[in-house]
Parts: structure tokens; sequence; C-alpha cells
């Protein structure tokens, strides 16, 4: 079983807190959110617990094996890397940072923690594509 917290409950964070509700093999464990109603909302929906930043979240719950950042862009960097740092595999919304060098600076604490990192650019994964 996969462990996931998802930082954003906004629509793209509730869509992929869909998403893994179907899947046999993942489990949403706890949403962040700093819109205290809209996380605890979600956690609700999903069975899972509310942190209202990531960093609470992290020192709270152990078993969380993937973050998905769903957050707005300039937030990606920051908490790529607060994930990365604590050991946590990392995915990330599209786009992945607004400027090539905080782009950088997330390969690099991802490579650095020897964690995964994944953009969630899904037309690639489209049979068109």
């Amino acid at each position: 079983m996969v462990n996931i917290a998802i930082v954003g409950a906004g629509f793209i964070g509730k869509v992929h807190a869909d998403a893994y509700r179907q899947l046999q093999n993942a489990k949403l464990v706890a949403v962040v959110d700093n819109v205290r109603e809209k996380g605890l909302q979600m956690a609700r929906e999903h069975g899972a617990e509310y942190y209202e930043n990531l960093d609470q979240c992290l020192q709270e719950v152990k078993e969380i094996d993937n973050v998905d950042i769903c957050a707005p862009t300039f937030l990606h960097q920051p908490l790529t890397a607060l994930a990365a740092e604590n050991g946590k595999n990392v995915f990330c919304e599209k786009p992945m940072a607004l400027s090539l060098d905080e782009a950088d600076q997330m390969i690099e604490v991802i490579e650095k923690n020897k964690v995964q990192g994944m953009i969630g650019h899904v037309l690639r994964f489209w049979p068109e594509y």
C-alpha cells in the first residue's frame, strides 16, 4: 500500500484524491491546505487527516510514502524541497516551476535525497500522444 499526502484541496487536488480512491494499492492518508474548511472537507470525504501545513503533516504522519503537490505553482519548489528532505517521493502538478532555476532546484533536492520525483504532464499517457 502506498500512503499519500495531497497538498492542495482545490480542483486538481480533488481530481487526484478521487483517482487515488479508485486504486487498490493507494491510500490518501493526509490532506494539507491552508484554507481549513476546504482541507477538512476533502479529508473527511476521503477518510484522511487534515493538516494546515506540510511541515506539521510530515512531523506527525510518519507512514507517508508520496507527497502529491497540487498547490499553486509558486509553491512547487519549496514544497518539493520539504517533502524530499523528509525522504518522501514527490508527484507534482504541472507546470513544474516558474523558472528554470526553481526547476533545477527541485531536481537537485530530489536527487540529493534519493527519492523519486515526477511532474504530472498527463498528456504523455494518453493514447493519442
